[in-house]
């Protein structure tokens, strides 16, 4: 489930926007999901053609199961350039650092549960991009909290709603059972 990907132990949110105003940020553009069965050939087809490789067709397609999200996915333009300029750790390529971490791990030094904290930690630093919304009026219209949020958490979460002239719309009912009114 989503809400524990995105968010450990109960403290997630989802904040809704429009596709308007996600259109006013600089280098960002809205992929809609395909939920289709996902074939190998055609998936390889979508993402490397006319000699170029298509990064946003990767993230494109989803299992029909997913379908009830209805989900889309904000891009941005990539530059890996700065990988070469030294912007990662000891400035070294990920392949390098993982074989010099995995060399601890064979050691017995690290677990392999902790090389893979380490790794997804380290690849968070180093590739998370972060984009400003802060000249789109508004952007947020609205903020749920995930279906296993405490009471407290989402207190917290109406109250800065609150505070900041945000739509507030309460916790996910995705883990309730509802009977259908007759």
């Amino acid at each position: 489930m989503m809400w524990e990907a995105y968010g450990k132990n109960g403290r997630a949110i989802r904040i809704g926007t429009t596709r308007e105003k996600v259109g006013l940020l600089k280098d960002v553009s809205v992929i809609d999901v395909d939920y289709k069965e996902i074939k190998l050939s055609p998936e390889l087809s979508r993402v490397f053609r006319d000699g170029q490789i298509h990064l946003g067709e990767v993230f494109r397609t989803k299992k029909p199961i997913y379908r009830h999200e209805c989900e889309c996915r904000l891009m941005s333009n990539i530059d890996t350039s700065w990988i070469e300029k030294g912007r990662l750790p000891f400035s070294a390529p990920p392949q390098a650092i993982r074989a010099s971490i995995q060399s601890l791990v064979d050691q017995g030094a690290m677990t392999m549960a902790q090389l893979e904290e380490s790794m997804a930690a380290w690849f968070k630093q180093a590739c998370v991009k972060p984009i400003s919304f802060a000249h789109v009026p508004n952007f947020i219209d609205s903020v749920l909290v995930g279906p296993r949020a405490t009471a407290e958490f989402s207190l917290e979460i109406e109250q800065y709603c609150r505070d900041n002239g945000i739509g507030f719309v309460g916790k996910s009912k995705m883990l309730e059972f509802e009977l259908p009114a007759d």
